[in-house]
């Protein structure tokens, strides 16, 4: 179809630009998958939202200011686009080597990070894509960058600090909380 030759071109050599933590991790779930899926299928799959732009989804964040209270309400919405391929939400704990524990919620096709995640520090962070001026193909895909705060990130300014620094392939809207 005219979208996985689209997604395919876009994502020559997108391999490369990930870290080794990331790249190690794309070639387990190769090695795991023992060939029953085709291995440019599933690095593709990690760089989805930057490849596709096909999504409409929406959050908010709402902080009680009373001092009894305080809590936070966070919600979001998944809408993407993808003639199904988004059907199937799921729920995945992560117990990383190096960084802090996290939960994420995602999809099946976008398997380095969720759309929203929690880590053990408490952080929580919210994701949309966004259409940006600036976005670079030869940047860094848009999963790692999140899957870094998510793993590495025990505060919002820690989270700031690593955004600022990094090239991304696409634009990013961020609750962080």
């Amino acid at each position: 179809t005219f979208i996985e030759w689209y997604v395919s071109w876009r994502s020559k050599g997108i391999y490369k630009r990930y870290d080794s933590e990331i790249a190690d991790e794309i070639q387990g779930i190769i090695d795991g998958l023992e060939g029953k899926v085709e291995q440019n299928k599933i690095i593709r799959s990690s760089a989805f939202f930057d490849l596709i732009m096909n999504y409409a989804c929406t959050s908010f964040a709402a902080k009680e200011t009373a001092p009894s209270n305080g809590r936070l309400l966070v919600g979001r919405n998944v809408d993407f686009g993808g003639a199904g391929s988004f059907d199937v939400p799921f729920i995945t704990g992560y117990q990383p080597d190096n960084g802090y524990r996290f939960a994420s919620f995602g999809v099946p096709v976008w398997n380095l990070s969720g759309v929203t995640s929690f880590n053990e520090k408490g952080l929580l962070l919210i994701s949309h894509i966004a259409i940006v001026k600036d976005a670079n193909l030869k940047a860094r895909p848009i999963g790692e960058l999140i899957r870094k705060i998510i793993q590495h990130c025990a505060t919002i300014d820690e989270a700031l600090v690593l955004i600022k620094n990094t090239p991304r392939m696409c634009g990013l809207n961020l609750i962080l909380a």
